[in-house]
């Protein structure tokens, strides 16, 4: 891949890495919403495990709470429900 051609995922991948997770975590969780509104739920759940294994950092609990009230903030304002799988 090119540089400066990445995607805006794989730019918020690179910053956590690089410990600038708070850049990170407001693209993940600007891209993760625009994904629910698409919609395109699949790919907001893999941008939800990046954002997931940025706020896994040690020390982040508080970090880990936002996103989860972000998430439930999205799937409101998206009109999403979680529903169960027909088999569970």
């Amino acid at each position: 891949m090119k540089v400066g051609t990445q995607s805006p995922t794989e730019e918020a991948r690179a910053l956590g890495r690089l410990g600038d997770r708070e850049e990170a975590l407001q693209m993940l969780e600007s891209v993760r919403l625009r994904l629910f509104l698409e919609p395109s739920p699949a790919e907001a759940a893999l941008v939800s495990i990046d954002l997931g294994l940025v706020l896994a950092e040690p020390g982040l609990p508080a970090l880990a709470r936002h996103a989860i009230a972000t998430m439930l903030r999205t799937f409101r304002v998206a009109r999403l429900s979680l529903q169960p799988m027909p088999f569970a």
